[in-house]
């Protein structure tokens, strides 16, 4: 009771230490994320590697929404006075759009230093773009204490969400690259089994506070609590409200698949007889969906929470349906049906990065006397009248705008194919 006068009777000043905290932990973590985007952007130009520079522009997201947040906070109080009739509500639109047009001269960047290398190819340091990714996670790490120190308002409880998300992939990442360049296909598939097997009895035999061990429930597991209790819920899929999709935990069986890949293409590379290629693809991809299979009835299989039986099953999957089309391609020779593919195979990283960058540009930007999002301007301008007067299903024009999107990279990717474009990280 003596807690909650307080609080009343220095309502005020607890609220403006708050937001001053809050600024502090929001600053420090945007100098270190701009501090890692520059060694970023000179690890990938001294290392050859596009993927850094590919990170640096995702980087920059990060930076946006940090400073979004510190807008927020800053101007959020403000009463509207004098022009300002609406508050200072302007000023995280202002932002957004400086966001946005900092992530294009990223990606001009990118593409820049991408197309040089068209013409001038050179290896890529390993090594050395692992530890250009070691510092940047570390500093992430560093923002993520800075900001949780901060605690206070949604605005930080979010962008602490963000980093530790990002910390997460990137230590994924690190652990994958260092199994390969360390080890052979063996020590690979040693490592792949093991986290597959460790992730399993963790999920299994670890007891969550109220629910206990073995719960893969949507509130139950461990991965959804570790989530909660690192995140909060103000940061989880809101759809979902308990747990977060592929979340903090499944990092571990996600470095496993990253590893089955990893060993897939070492077989792919290794210089065999197309038929003994595909033949190998085909036996380790049934065995492995089989296993999957089998193991999805003590754990089952499940994409949300990455389980290892989703794990092996899909990866068995990915490499049977390998097997045909290398069968088709190299060793009958059946060549036609596979130039739409490979379109986007021969760039996968020009469209990974584009495709995202632009999405992100089009949630951004916003235009209009309203401040709509370009998303949501151009899919009811675009779609949305078309959809009235054929009374189509929300979900139909859903899918049609994300089947456009699709064909609009797509027609990128062939321009870029038929200009002779390879773009490697």
């Amino acid at each position: 009771m003596a807690h909650g006068h307080a609080h009343h009777g220095h309502g005020h000043g607890h609220h403006g230490g708050g937001r001053d905290a809050s600024r502090r932990g929001l600053l420090i973590a945007l100098g270190l994320t701009l501090a890692v985007f520059g060694v970023e952007v000179a690890g990938g130009i001294v290392g050859g590697s596009l993927a850094l520079l590919a990170d640096a522009g995702h980087l920059l997201t990060d930076a946006g929404s940090l400073v979004l947040a510190l807008v927020a906070v800053h101007y959020a109080s403000r009463p509207p006075e004098g022009r300002h009739t609406f508050g200072w509500q302007r000023a995280e639109i202002l932002a957004a759009l400086v966001n946005g047009a900092a992530l294009l001269a990223i990606g001009a960047i990118t593409i820049y230093a991408a197309i040089g290398r068209l013409f001038d190819p050179s290896g890529i340091d390993g090594w050395l773009t692992i530890g250009v990714a070691i510092v940047g996670l570390i500093f992430n790490l560093g923002s993520a204490e800075a900001l949780r120190r901060a605690g206070g308002g949604i605005n930080v409880r979010a962008a602490l969400g963000h980093v530790l998300a990002d910390a997460a992939a990137s230590a994924g990442v690190i652990v994958a690259a260092l199994i390969y360049l360390a080890t052979g296909w063996r020590g690979q598939a040693w490592a792949a089994a093991g986290l597959l097997l460790g992730y399993w009895a963790l999920m299994t035999l670890v007891p969550v506070p109220g629910y206990g061990a073995g719960d893969l429930g949507k509130a139950g597991s461990l991965a959804a609590y570790i989530d909660r209790t690192l995140l909060g819920s103000a940061h989880l899929w809101q759809q979902a409200k308990v747990y977060d999709p592929e979340g903090l935990l499944s990092t571990l069986p996600a470095i496993a698949t990253t590893l089955l890949g990893v060993l897939a293409g070492g077989w792919v590379a290794a210089g065999r007889s197309p038929k003994a290629v595909a033949a190998g693809l085909a036996v380790a991809g049934l065995a492995a969906a089989v296993l999957g299979a089998g193991w999805g009835l003590w754990f089952p299989i499940n994409k949300a929470l990455w389980t290892s039986s989703y794990a092996l099953f899909t990866a068995g999957l990915a490499a049977v349906t390998l097997s045909g089309c290398y069968w088709l391609v190299e060793a009958r020779g059946f060549r036609r049906w596979a130039w739409p593919f490979a379109w986007f195979g021969v760039n996968a990283l020009a469209l990974f990065f584009l495709s995202t960058l632009a999405a992100k540009v089009l949630l951004l930007v916003r235009v209009g006397p309203e401040a709509t999002r370009l998303h949501a301007w151009l899919f009811e301008r675009l779609f949305a009248p078309w959809a009235v007067s054929l009374n189509a299903s929300l979900a139909s024009v859903s899918f049609a705008w994300a089947l456009a999107y699709v064909l609009i990279w797509w027609g990128a990717m062939w321009l870029m194919f038929r200009l002779g474009l390879r773009l490697r990280a």
